[in-house]
């Protein structure tokens, strides 16, 4: 493997030979931002050429690969539109495992480049229908606690992960949903000290204990996209044909994933960028809509009432990821920028 998040030819072709003997590639590009290895790739085999998508660790997280492995042979079962897994290698000390290879849906995505270029009602329509999906997924009783997702059940060797919910577990579950939130911010008020923000600390921690103490219940847990950004939205004319990427899916409540997810929609760490329009209000009630109609099952009047205190934990979030966004996106006007507009978000939040 060379640098973070490239794989170099010889290691592809051993991996899908490792699900396909036959298979000879023809073609591999890196696609995508994230910190793991994602190359689409072109193979042959006698008679017929094919298009998949190769996923690896690359940060020796194995986690994050290992469960979204396992993720669409569960949602592609219950009728989610999600890319179907054909092999995956989960330990080899050849490979950067875990691997998988997921097929090629139809539909195209959008950069998060394009968002200021999208009309408002392009946007809602989508953001709409997300909510509806948004709702099979959180009808789905897959986990009783809350949490990051990790692995389960057998290992494989380049067969194709089987739809079973016993293949994703919840690592270090909590119980109390409170006691969730709890934990993560302890980890996010920890990291602040190092940052520009160190300042705003204590600030920080005495409004999420307040508001986290005052959220309304109750909490059942589900299984939790958070990030559907636009380029993990696959689309098709007017339609959502696809929902792509679920390497941060964890176990939480599903007004926690509403707001995360229309944060995403919204644009992300592009929010805080220069000439992007902030539409997260609008395009939060164009998912919430979707997903009252679709039968989604939380109240939304709980929804509405706990969105204050997770966009306070957004925000919170932001300032810690700040330097990585502005050296993987280069999107600001210096990182000074950023952190202004992150600041006047914040403050926003907590001013009455």
């Amino acid at each position: 493997m060379a640098e973070s998040g490239t794989l170099d030819r010889r290691t592809i072709s051993a991996a899908l030979k490792r699900v396909d003997p036959v298979w000879e590639l023809q073609r591999a590009e890196r696609v995508g931002t994230s910190t793991l290895a994602v190359y689409r790739v072109t193979v042959e085999e006698p008679n017929r050429t094919m298009t998949w998508y190769l996923k690896a660790t690359a940060d020796g997280d194995n986690n994050r690969v290992a469960t979204e492995a396992r993720l669409p042979a569960l949602l592609g079962d219950v009728g989610l539109p999600v890319p179907a897994p054909r092999g995956l290698i989960d330990d080899d000390p050849a490979l950067p495992t875990p691997v998988v290879l997921l097929n090629e849906l139809p539909g195209r995505t959008y950069d998060r480049e394009f968002l200021p270029a999208m009309g408002d009602q392009r946007l809602f329509d989508l953001a709409h229908q997300v909510g509806e999906q948004l709702a099979a997924l959180h009808r789905l009783d897959f986990v009783d606690s809350f949490g990051y997702l990790g692995p389960s059940g057998p290992t494989y060797d380049g067969k194709a992960p089987d739809p079973n919910p016993d293949a994703i577990r919840v690592v270090d579950p909590h119980e109390r949903w409170r006691t969730r939130l709890e934990t993560d911010i302890e980890q996010i008020l920890s990291q602040l000290v190092a940052t520009r923000f160190a300042d705003l600390r204590e600030h920080i921690r005495e409004e999420l204990e307040r508001r986290i103490e005052a959220l309304h219940g109750p909490f059942e847990p589900a299984l939790a996209r958070i990030d559907s950004s636009i380029e993990n939205v696959l689309v098709m004319g007017d339609r959502v044909v696809g929902l792509l990427d679920w390497e941060f899916t964890l176990a939480a409540t599903p007004g926690y994933d509403i707001e995360h997810v229309a944060t995403s929609l919204a644009g992300g760490p592009y929010r805080y960028a220069p000439d992007y329009p902030d539409r997260r209000d609008s395009i939060r009630d164009a998912v919430l809509e979707g997903y009252v109609e679709a039968d989604g099952p939380t109240d939304p009047a709980q929804v509405r009432a706990n969105r204050e205190c997770y966009d306070i934990l957004i925000a919170a979030r932001s300032m810690v990821l700040l330097r990585e966004w502005n050296r993987r996106f280069d999107i600001y006007d210096g990182i000074g920028g950023g952190a202004g507009r992150i600041r006047e978000e914040y403050r926003a939040l907590v001013e009455p």
